[in-house]
């Protein structure tokens, strides 16, 4: 079909946006690559745009050649992916019995999770309680704090409730039992929402650096994100 003039105008004007918006997004990333190509002295001055103004591998080169650099690493991919598995697996079975109609207390059960959300210890008592968990300058320290989170079990919970009960009923009539129905009908359809909190909780975990910094004095358990911002402070 012949587009109007109208129809045409709309078009460039749409593409151009679409531009604009991509070079908004795209800038931040291409600044960062060039700070991380140009001289610290020089990155001081200000001004640096998607160029690097004094070229040097200086910056990789501190980074590949630390070990410390290396094991943090390590520690921070470990406990990133031992916590996202725990979070799915706990805050997915929560929320699938608490789904349940027929679930014995389930609203006193809700409330009492609720609870926690609102009043928080705080950092002195919660150091205390590592300390007698012997969490304290320990890898699991990162992994086991956190792993019921009321928020992404709320978030499953509700995807949950919209998959048809008529599907369970049916698979029960067909002679399923509940680890089937589970494992065949129900995790299948929920991958969107399980792929959704593991971003949420791999995000989070790896962007995580207080922990390290409020529970962690040993230097072989350092997060990546803290070793990082002793380099960047050096």
């Amino acid at each position: 079909m012949k587009r109007t003039l109208s129809g045409k105008i709309f078009d460039v004007c749409n593409i151009i946006f679409m531009i604009l918006l991509a070079v908004i997004f795209v800038y931040p990333y291409l600044n960062q690559v060039a700070i991380s190509f140009n001289s610290g002295s020089d990155t001081l001055r200000g001004g640096i745009t998607i160029f690097p103004r004094e070229f040097t591998l200086m910056n990789y080169r501190a980074i590949l050649t630390n070990d410390q650099v290396l094991r943090a690493t390590m520690v921070t991919v470990i406990s990133v992916v031992a916590k996202t598995l725990l979070v799915l697996f706990v805050n997915f079975s929560a929320a699938y019995a608490l789904r349940k109609k027929d679930m014995p207390y389930r609203d006193g059960i809700i409330w009492f999770l609720i609870i926690p959300t609102y009043i928080s210890a705080g950092i002195i008592p919660t150091y205390i309680l590592f300390r007698y968990l012997h969490l304290l300058n320990s890898i699991f320290v990162y992994i086991f704090p956190g792993i019921f989170v009321f928020y992404n079990m709320l978030i499953i919970r509700t995807f949950l409730s919209s998959i048809p009960e008529a599907l369970e009923e049916a698979a029960l009539l067909d002679g399923a039992g509940e680890f089937k129905i589970l494992f065949m009908i129900i995790l299948p359809l929920s991958m969107p929402v399980i792929a959704t909190v593991a971003l949420w909780t791999i995000v989070e975990q790896w962007n995580d650096w207080t922990t390290t910094l409020y529970y962690v004095t040993n230097s072989d358990n350092f997060k990546l994100q803290y070793v990082i911002m002793q380099l960047i402070k050096q």
